[in-house]
Protein backbone atom coordinates (compact mmCIF):
# COMPACT_ATOMS: atom_id res chain seq x y z
CA UNK A 1 0.00 0.00 0.00
CA UNK A 2 1.78 3.09 -1.81
CA UNK A 3 1.31 6.50 0.72
CA UNK A 4 2.03 10.18 0.14
CA UNK A 5 1.07 11.21 3.55
CA UNK A 6 2.80 14.12 4.88
CA UNK A 7 6.41 13.99 7.04
CA UNK A 8 5.64 12.73 10.65
CA UNK A 9 7.98 11.73 13.77
CA UNK A 10 8.13 7.94 12.84
CA UNK A 11 8.98 8.85 9.45
CA UNK A 12 11.91 10.73 11.14
CA UNK A 13 13.48 8.66 13.16
CA UNK A 14 13.63 5.78 10.63
CA UNK A 15 15.76 8.07 8.19
CA UNK A 16 17.73 9.01 11.22
CA UNK A 17 18.86 5.52 11.65
CA UNK A 18 19.51 5.23 8.09
CA UNK A 19 21.86 8.57 8.60
CA UNK A 20 23.67 6.17 11.28
CA UNK A 21 24.31 3.23 8.34
CA UNK A 22 25.18 5.65 5.82
CA UNK A 23 28.33 6.83 8.43
CA UNK A 24 28.95 3.41 9.79
CA UNK A 25 29.49 2.11 6.26
CA UNK A 26 31.93 4.92 5.39
CA UNK A 27 33.99 4.18 8.89
CA UNK A 28 33.75 0.51 7.74
CA UNK A 29 35.24 0.87 4.37
CA UNK A 30 38.25 3.46 5.82
CA UNK A 31 38.39 0.38 8.47
CA UNK A 32 38.98 -2.93 5.95
CA UNK A 33 41.70 -1.13 3.39
CA UNK A 34 44.97 -0.97 5.10
CA UNK A 35 46.05 2.40 3.69
CA UNK A 36 43.44 4.06 4.94
CA UNK A 37 43.36 2.20 8.62
CA UNK A 38 40.94 4.55 10.43
CA UNK A 39 44.22 7.14 9.85
CA UNK A 40 43.84 10.28 11.59
CA UNK A 41 43.91 12.75 8.42
CA UNK A 42 41.56 10.79 6.66
CA UNK A 43 39.01 10.66 9.56
CA UNK A 44 39.54 14.30 10.28
CA UNK A 45 38.79 15.34 6.48
CA UNK A 46 35.81 12.60 6.66
CA UNK A 47 34.78 14.64 9.93
CA UNK A 48 34.59 18.05 8.42
CA UNK A 49 32.34 16.65 5.80
CA UNK A 50 30.40 14.93 8.14
CA UNK A 51 27.33 17.55 8.27
CA UNK A 52 27.14 18.18 4.46
CA UNK A 53 27.67 14.11 3.45
CA UNK A 54 24.20 13.89 6.34
CA UNK A 55 22.30 16.91 4.97
CA UNK A 56 22.72 15.19 1.90
CA UNK A 57 21.49 11.67 3.05
CA UNK A 58 19.00 13.17 4.29
CA UNK A 59 17.61 14.56 1.86
CA UNK A 60 17.73 11.71 -1.04
CA UNK A 61 16.51 9.43 1.37
CA UNK A 62 13.12 11.92 2.04
CA UNK A 63 12.47 12.22 -1.54
CA UNK A 64 12.90 8.50 -2.48
CA UNK A 65 10.16 8.29 0.59
CA UNK A 66 12.60 5.99 2.08
CA UNK A 67 11.65 6.39 5.58
CA UNK A 68 7.57 5.73 4.95
CA UNK A 69 6.32 2.73 6.75
CA UNK A 70 3.12 1.44 4.92
CA UNK A 71 0.78 -1.84 5.06
CA UNK A 72 0.95 -3.86 2.35
CA UNK A 73 4.27 -3.16 0.81
CA UNK A 74 5.67 -5.64 -1.09
CA UNK A 75 9.78 -7.03 -0.40
CA UNK A 76 10.72 -5.59 -3.64
CA UNK A 77 9.73 -2.17 -3.13
CA UNK A 78 12.26 -1.93 -0.04
CA UNK A 79 15.33 -3.82 -2.22
CA UNK A 80 14.30 -1.15 -4.95
CA UNK A 81 14.01 1.52 -2.75
CA UNK A 82 17.27 1.20 -0.65
CA UNK A 83 19.36 0.46 -3.41
CA UNK A 84 18.57 3.58 -5.57
CA UNK A 85 19.11 6.02 -2.41
CA UNK A 86 22.28 4.33 -1.57
CA UNK A 87 23.15 4.81 -5.44
CA UNK A 88 21.51 8.22 -5.67
CA UNK A 89 23.22 9.37 -2.52
CA UNK A 90 27.29 8.48 -3.83
CA UNK A 91 26.03 10.19 -6.91
CA UNK A 92 25.25 12.86 -6.13
CA UNK A 93 28.54 12.80 -3.44
CA UNK A 94 30.82 12.12 -6.18
CA UNK A 95 29.50 15.06 -8.58
CA UNK A 96 30.31 17.31 -5.98
CA UNK A 97 33.68 16.14 -5.56
CA UNK A 98 33.93 16.76 -9.36
CA UNK A 99 33.19 19.99 -9.19
CA UNK A 100 34.12 21.41 -5.85
CA UNK A 101 37.36 18.80 -5.97
CA UNK A 102 36.72 18.16 -2.15
CA UNK A 103 36.71 15.10 -0.19
CA UNK A 104 38.78 12.57 -2.40
CA UNK A 105 38.62 9.08 -1.27
CA UNK A 106 40.40 6.06 -3.74
CA UNK A 107 36.76 4.06 -5.96
CA UNK A 108 37.22 1.22 -3.59
CA UNK A 109 36.04 3.03 -0.49
CA UNK A 110 33.10 4.39 -2.30
CA UNK A 111 32.38 0.76 -3.58
CA UNK A 112 32.71 -0.61 -0.12
CA UNK A 113 30.79 1.77 1.74
CA UNK A 114 27.81 1.74 -0.80
CA UNK A 115 28.04 -2.43 -0.21
CA UNK A 116 27.66 -2.00 3.02
CA UNK A 117 24.85 0.89 3.29
CA UNK A 118 23.20 -1.26 1.02
CA UNK A 119 22.82 -4.28 3.06
CA UNK A 120 22.44 -2.12 6.52
CA UNK A 121 19.93 -0.06 4.93
CA UNK A 122 18.18 -3.01 3.48
CA UNK A 123 18.26 -5.27 6.27
CA UNK A 124 17.12 -2.60 8.80
CA UNK A 125 13.86 -1.73 6.81
CA UNK A 126 12.73 -5.52 6.06
CA UNK A 127 13.13 -6.18 9.50
CA UNK A 128 11.07 -2.93 10.37
CA UNK A 129 8.32 -4.17 7.76
CA UNK A 130 8.53 -7.62 8.88
CA UNK A 131 8.51 -6.58 12.64
CA UNK A 132 5.27 -3.87 11.79
CA UNK A 133 3.43 -6.63 9.47
CA UNK A 134 3.87 -9.03 12.89
CA UNK A 135 2.52 -6.59 15.80
CA UNK A 136 -0.34 -4.48 13.00
CA UNK A 137 -0.81 -7.37 9.89
CA UNK A 138 -3.55 -9.35 9.83
CA UNK A 139 -6.59 -6.78 10.05
CA UNK A 140 -10.19 -7.67 9.53
CA UNK A 141 -11.24 -5.66 6.86
CA UNK A 142 -15.41 -5.02 5.75
CA UNK A 143 -15.47 -3.96 2.58
CA UNK A 144 -19.09 -1.54 2.27
CA UNK A 145 -20.43 -0.76 -1.06
CA UNK A 146 -23.79 -0.35 -2.99
CA UNK A 147 -23.25 -4.05 -4.96
CA UNK A 148 -21.51 -6.97 -4.04
CA UNK A 149 -19.40 -6.13 -7.30
CA UNK A 150 -18.18 -2.81 -6.04
CA UNK A 151 -17.37 -5.12 -3.07
CA UNK A 152 -15.09 -7.80 -4.79
CA UNK A 153 -13.52 -5.09 -6.86
CA UNK A 154 -12.06 -3.84 -3.68
CA UNK A 155 -11.53 -7.23 -2.44
CA UNK A 156 -9.26 -8.06 -5.86
CA UNK A 157 -7.07 -4.35 -4.73
CA UNK A 158 -6.62 -5.35 -1.86
CA UNK A 159 -5.25 -8.82 -2.57
CA UNK A 160 -2.68 -7.38 -5.19
CA UNK A 161 -1.06 -5.82 -1.79
CA UNK A 162 1.48 -8.20 0.36
CA UNK A 163 -0.14 -11.06 1.59
CA UNK A 164 -0.58 -11.63 5.44
CA UNK A 165 -1.69 -7.83 6.13
CA UNK A 166 -5.57 -8.04 5.70
CA UNK A 167 -8.26 -10.46 5.91
CA UNK A 168 -11.43 -9.60 4.41
CA UNK A 169 -14.21 -10.90 6.51
CA UNK A 170 -17.60 -9.42 4.99
CA UNK A 171 -19.08 -7.63 2.41
CA UNK A 172 -21.98 -5.33 3.58
CA UNK A 173 -24.38 -2.96 1.17
CA UNK A 174 -24.84 0.37 1.68
CA UNK A 175 -28.35 -0.19 3.10
CA UNK A 176 -27.35 -3.31 5.41
CA UNK A 177 -24.77 -1.67 7.68
CA UNK A 178 -27.22 -0.46 10.19
CA UNK A 179 -28.31 -3.88 10.70
CA UNK A 180 -24.79 -5.19 10.89
CA UNK A 181 -23.45 -3.18 13.24
CA UNK A 182 -22.73 -6.09 15.35
CA UNK A 183 -20.35 -7.31 12.80
CA UNK A 184 -18.61 -3.89 12.25
CA UNK A 185 -17.53 -3.94 16.22
CA UNK A 186 -15.35 -7.37 15.40
CA UNK A 187 -13.10 -6.40 12.69
CA UNK A 188 -10.11 -3.43 12.55
CA UNK A 189 -11.09 -1.61 9.50
CA UNK A 190 -14.04 -0.31 7.45
CA UNK A 191 -13.83 -0.04 3.83
CA UNK A 192 -15.88 2.21 1.99
CA UNK A 193 -17.15 3.45 -1.33
CA UNK A 194 -16.80 7.41 -2.62
CA UNK A 195 -20.22 7.01 -4.04
CA UNK A 196 -22.23 6.46 -0.79
CA UNK A 197 -23.91 9.68 -0.36
CA UNK A 198 -25.21 8.79 3.62
CA UNK A 199 -21.56 8.00 5.15
CA UNK A 200 -21.63 10.68 7.97
CA UNK A 201 -23.68 8.34 10.26
CA UNK A 202 -21.14 5.73 9.32
CA UNK A 203 -17.92 7.77 10.30
CA UNK A 204 -19.00 8.83 13.37
CA UNK A 205 -20.13 5.29 13.97
CA UNK A 206 -16.52 4.06 13.46
CA UNK A 207 -14.72 6.71 15.01
CA UNK A 208 -16.99 6.50 18.37
CA UNK A 209 -15.92 2.15 18.03
CA UNK A 210 -12.45 3.10 17.80
CA UNK A 211 -13.08 1.66 14.08
CA UNK A 212 -10.20 2.58 10.77
CA UNK A 213 -12.29 3.80 8.57
CA UNK A 214 -10.80 3.71 4.93
CA UNK A 215 -12.81 6.05 2.46
CA UNK A 216 -12.32 6.86 -1.17
CA UNK A 217 -12.63 9.97 -1.76
CA UNK A 218 -15.20 11.18 -3.68
CA UNK A 219 -14.00 13.92 -6.37
CA UNK A 220 -15.62 16.92 -5.14
CA UNK A 221 -14.25 15.92 -1.43
CA UNK A 222 -10.58 16.18 -3.13
CA UNK A 223 -10.66 20.05 -3.22
CA UNK A 224 -11.12 20.03 0.39
CA UNK A 225 -7.57 19.01 0.07
CA UNK A 226 -5.06 21.78 1.34
CA UNK A 227 -7.92 24.34 2.07
CA UNK A 228 -7.56 26.87 3.57
CA UNK A 229 -8.90 27.92 7.45
CA UNK A 230 -10.54 31.39 7.81
CA UNK A 231 -13.11 32.38 10.01
CA UNK A 232 -16.20 34.85 9.11
CA UNK A 233 -16.32 36.58 12.49
CA UNK A 234 -16.83 33.79 14.65
CA UNK A 235 -17.50 31.11 11.78
CA UNK A 236 -14.70 28.70 10.87
CA UNK A 237 -15.16 28.66 7.28
CA UNK A 238 -12.67 26.43 4.60
CA UNK A 239 -11.76 28.71 1.85
CA UNK A 240 -11.44 26.13 -1.15
CA UNK A 241 -10.16 27.58 -4.26
CA UNK A 242 -9.69 26.54 -8.28
CA UNK A 243 -7.45 23.88 -8.39
CA UNK A 244 -4.43 25.71 -10.62
CA UNK A 245 -0.73 26.86 -10.09
CA UNK A 246 0.02 30.60 -8.50
CA UNK A 247 1.82 32.74 -11.21
CA UNK A 248 4.81 32.03 -9.13
CA UNK A 249 4.07 28.44 -8.88
CA UNK A 250 4.08 28.59 -12.54
CA UNK A 251 6.97 30.45 -13.42
CA UNK A 252 9.54 28.47 -11.47
CA UNK A 253 7.89 25.27 -12.49
CA UNK A 254 8.28 26.61 -16.74
CA UNK A 255 11.89 27.70 -15.68
CA UNK A 256 12.95 23.75 -14.20
CA UNK A 257 10.92 22.51 -17.26
CA UNK A 258 13.35 24.52 -19.77
CA UNK A 259 16.87 23.93 -18.26
CA UNK A 260 16.60 20.38 -16.95
CA UNK A 261 14.72 19.33 -20.58
CA UNK A 262 17.54 21.30 -21.77
CA UNK A 263 20.61 19.90 -20.11
CA UNK A 264 18.96 16.11 -20.70
CA UNK A 265 18.67 16.71 -24.51
CA UNK A 266 22.30 17.16 -24.75
CA UNK A 267 23.53 14.63 -22.73
CA UNK A 268 21.30 11.97 -23.68
CA UNK A 269 21.24 12.92 -27.67
CA UNK A 270 23.87 9.84 -28.37
CA UNK A 271 21.17 7.48 -26.46
CA UNK A 272 19.15 8.89 -28.90
CA UNK A 273 20.64 8.31 -31.51
CA UNK A 274 21.56 4.84 -31.08
CA UNK A 275 17.75 4.26 -30.44
CA UNK A 276 16.93 5.94 -33.85
CA UNK A 277 19.32 3.18 -35.23
CA UNK A 278 18.06 0.32 -33.76
CA UNK A 279 14.48 1.29 -34.33
CA UNK A 280 14.68 2.03 -37.65
CA UNK A 281 16.53 -1.58 -37.73
CA UNK A 282 14.24 -3.79 -36.34
CA UNK A 283 11.20 -2.97 -37.90
CA UNK A 284 10.16 -0.83 -41.16
CA UNK A 285 8.88 3.01 -40.75
CA UNK A 286 9.89 5.82 -38.97
CA UNK A 287 11.57 5.75 -35.57
CA UNK A 288 9.56 8.54 -33.87
CA UNK A 289 5.91 8.26 -33.43
CA UNK A 290 3.98 11.69 -33.35
CA UNK A 291 0.14 11.44 -31.83
CA UNK A 292 -2.59 14.70 -31.22
CA UNK A 293 -2.92 14.86 -27.29
CA UNK A 294 -4.70 17.30 -25.48
CA UNK A 295 -2.54 19.75 -23.31
CA UNK A 296 -3.04 22.97 -20.81
CA UNK A 297 -6.53 24.01 -21.13
CA UNK A 298 -7.38 21.45 -23.75
CA UNK A 299 -5.05 22.71 -26.13
CA UNK A 300 -4.24 20.17 -28.87
CA UNK A 301 -0.67 19.24 -29.35
CA UNK A 302 1.55 16.20 -31.19
CA UNK A 303 3.20 14.39 -28.65
CA UNK A 304 6.73 12.71 -29.40
CA UNK A 305 7.85 9.14 -28.44
CA UNK A 306 9.93 6.24 -29.95
CA UNK A 307 7.34 3.97 -31.88
CA UNK A 308 7.18 0.83 -29.98
CA UNK A 309 4.54 -0.78 -32.48
CA UNK A 310 4.65 -1.58 -36.11
CA UNK A 311 4.11 0.75 -38.42
CA UNK A 312 0.23 2.11 -38.72
CA UNK A 313 -0.71 0.01 -35.76
CA UNK A 314 -4.16 1.40 -35.87
CA UNK A 315 -4.98 2.00 -39.33
CA UNK A 316 -7.06 -1.01 -38.98
CA UNK A 317 -8.42 -1.72 -35.58
CA UNK A 318 -8.90 2.03 -34.78
CA UNK A 319 -7.86 3.60 -31.04
CA UNK A 320 -7.08 0.72 -29.05
CA UNK A 321 -5.51 0.45 -25.77
CA UNK A 322 -2.19 -2.07 -25.25
CA UNK A 323 -3.02 -5.40 -24.10
CA UNK A 324 -0.59 -7.22 -21.98
CA UNK A 325 1.02 -9.71 -24.82
CA UNK A 326 0.30 -7.20 -27.65
CA UNK A 327 0.93 -9.09 -31.05
CA UNK A 328 1.56 -4.92 -32.39
CA UNK A 329 4.17 -3.95 -29.99
CA UNK A 330 8.04 -4.80 -32.00
CA UNK A 331 10.60 -6.36 -29.75
CA UNK A 332 12.69 -3.52 -29.37
CA UNK A 333 8.95 -1.80 -28.41
CA UNK A 334 8.88 -4.57 -25.48
CA UNK A 335 12.07 -3.20 -24.42
CA UNK A 336 11.36 -0.05 -24.65
CA UNK A 337 8.29 0.23 -22.52
CA UNK A 338 9.54 -1.49 -20.35
CA UNK A 339 12.14 0.67 -19.63
CA UNK A 340 10.07 3.68 -20.51
CA UNK A 341 13.10 4.98 -22.90
CA UNK A 342 10.03 5.39 -25.21
CA UNK A 343 8.84 8.47 -23.58
CA UNK A 344 12.52 10.23 -24.18
CA UNK A 345 10.82 11.89 -27.03
CA UNK A 346 8.65 14.33 -24.59
CA UNK A 347 11.91 16.47 -23.48
CA UNK A 348 11.28 18.09 -26.46
CA UNK A 349 7.59 18.85 -25.66
CA UNK A 350 8.91 19.70 -22.47
CA UNK A 351 11.66 22.19 -23.85
CA UNK A 352 9.01 23.62 -26.35
CA UNK A 353 6.15 24.04 -23.69
CA UNK A 354 3.34 21.78 -24.39
CA UNK A 355 4.12 19.56 -21.63
CA UNK A 356 6.21 19.42 -17.77
CA UNK A 357 8.42 17.05 -16.61
CA UNK A 358 5.96 16.55 -13.97
CA UNK A 359 2.25 16.88 -14.43
CA UNK A 360 -1.58 14.51 -15.48
CA UNK A 361 -0.01 12.46 -18.37
CA UNK A 362 -1.94 14.09 -21.61
CA UNK A 363 -4.65 11.94 -22.92
CA UNK A 364 -5.72 11.98 -26.67
CA UNK A 365 -8.57 14.34 -28.06
CA UNK A 366 -10.92 10.92 -28.69
CA UNK A 367 -10.92 9.76 -24.66
CA UNK A 368 -10.63 13.06 -23.33
CA UNK A 369 -14.91 13.40 -24.88
CA UNK A 370 -15.49 10.27 -23.41
CA UNK A 371 -14.10 10.41 -19.91
CA UNK A 372 -15.80 13.99 -19.62
CA UNK A 373 -19.59 12.71 -20.22
CA UNK A 374 -18.74 10.45 -16.83
CA UNK A 375 -16.19 12.18 -15.15
CA UNK A 376 -17.61 15.84 -14.57
CA UNK A 377 -14.25 17.37 -13.32
CA UNK A 378 -11.82 15.56 -15.60
CA UNK A 379 -10.92 18.99 -17.42
CA UNK A 380 -9.62 20.37 -14.01
CA UNK A 381 -6.64 17.87 -14.89
CA UNK A 382 -5.91 20.51 -17.69
CA UNK A 383 -5.21 23.40 -15.33
CA UNK A 384 -1.94 23.01 -15.40
CA UNK A 385 0.51 21.37 -18.69
CA UNK A 386 0.61 17.48 -18.59
CA UNK A 387 3.52 16.15 -17.61
CA UNK A 388 5.95 13.06 -18.73
CA UNK A 389 5.30 11.42 -14.97
CA UNK A 390 2.97 12.35 -12.24
CA UNK A 391 1.51 11.58 -9.13
CA UNK A 392 -0.90 8.97 -11.28
CA UNK A 393 1.89 7.32 -12.61
CA UNK A 394 3.91 6.35 -9.27
CA UNK A 395 0.98 5.76 -7.40
CA UNK A 396 -0.65 3.83 -9.97
CA UNK A 397 -0.60 1.25 -12.71
CA UNK A 398 -1.54 0.93 -16.61
CA UNK A 399 -4.53 -0.56 -15.69
CA UNK A 400 -5.46 1.76 -12.90
CA UNK A 401 -8.96 3.06 -13.96
CA UNK A 402 -8.93 7.01 -15.35
CA UNK A 403 -10.87 8.02 -12.46
CA UNK A 404 -8.78 6.53 -10.05
CA UNK A 405 -6.05 7.93 -12.54
CA UNK A 406 -8.02 11.18 -11.99
CA UNK A 407 -8.34 11.23 -8.25
CA UNK A 408 -4.39 11.65 -7.86
CA UNK A 409 -4.15 14.13 -10.53
CA UNK A 410 -5.81 16.17 -8.83
CA UNK A 411 -4.68 15.49 -5.39
CA UNK A 412 -1.53 16.29 -7.20
CA UNK A 413 -2.47 19.98 -8.09
CA UNK A 414 -3.59 20.62 -4.59
CA UNK A 415 -0.70 19.42 -2.88
CA UNK A 416 1.95 21.20 -5.50
CA UNK A 417 5.23 21.72 -4.44
CA UNK A 418 8.64 21.45 -5.83
CA UNK A 419 9.59 19.16 -3.11
CA UNK A 420 6.63 17.09 -4.61
CA UNK A 421 8.26 17.33 -8.16
CA UNK A 422 11.64 16.26 -7.04
CA UNK A 423 9.88 12.84 -4.81
CA UNK A 424 7.93 12.34 -8.32
CA UNK A 425 10.86 12.67 -10.29
CA UNK A 426 13.18 10.17 -7.92
CA UNK A 427 10.29 7.77 -7.03
CA UNK A 428 9.70 7.86 -10.92
CA UNK A 429 12.48 5.17 -11.10
CA UNK A 430 10.80 2.79 -8.44
CA UNK A 431 8.04 2.69 -11.14
CA UNK A 432 10.49 2.13 -13.94
CA UNK A 433 11.69 -1.34 -12.49
CA UNK A 434 8.82 -2.18 -11.54
CA UNK A 435 7.03 -4.76 -14.37
CA UNK A 436 3.81 -4.63 -12.84
CA UNK A 437 3.30 -1.51 -13.34
CA UNK A 438 3.67 -1.58 -16.75
CA UNK A 439 1.52 -4.53 -17.87
CA UNK A 440 -0.97 -3.66 -20.90
CA UNK A 441 -4.55 -4.49 -20.30
CA UNK A 442 -5.50 -7.87 -20.01
CA UNK A 443 -7.93 -8.49 -23.17
CA UNK A 444 -8.35 -6.37 -26.00
CA UNK A 445 -10.37 -2.75 -25.76
CA UNK A 446 -11.50 -1.21 -28.75
CA UNK A 447 -12.45 2.25 -27.54
CA UNK A 448 -15.45 3.13 -28.33
CA UNK A 449 -18.96 5.63 -26.69
CA UNK A 450 -19.94 2.86 -24.31
CA UNK A 451 -19.28 3.29 -20.26
CA UNK A 452 -17.07 0.55 -19.43
CA UNK A 453 -14.54 1.55 -21.72
CA UNK A 454 -13.95 4.75 -19.57
CA UNK A 455 -12.48 2.30 -17.29
CA UNK A 456 -8.77 2.47 -18.67
CA UNK A 457 -6.77 5.55 -19.47
CA UNK A 458 -4.97 5.13 -22.97
CA UNK A 459 -1.65 6.50 -21.72
CA UNK A 460 0.31 3.76 -23.40
CA UNK A 461 -1.14 3.58 -26.73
Amino acid sequence: MSTISKFSATHFWIILMDLLWVHIGFLLAFWAYDEYNMQEAHLTLYMSFLPWITIAAFIVFYLFGLGHVSRGKKMQTDIYTSILSVLTLHATLLICLLLFHVFTLPASVYVAACATQVIFILTFHLTINSVNKKWFGAQKVIIISDSIQNCRHLEQKMANLKSGWFEISDFVLTTDWKMKQHTLKQVDIVLIQSDYKDKEELINYCTRMRIELMVIPALPELFLVNAHTESIDDVLVLSIKPPQLSIGERLYKRTFDFLVSSILLVLLSPLFLVLTIWIKRSSPGNALYSQIRSGLHGKEFRIYKFRSMVHNAEVQSGPMLATEKDPRITSVGRVLRATRLDELPQLFNVWKGDMSLIGPRPERPFFVEQFMEVIPTYDYRMSIRPGITGLAQIMGKYTTSAEDKHRFDLMYIRQYSFLLDLKIVLQTLLVILSKEQAEGVKQPVVVSSSLPTMQESANKV
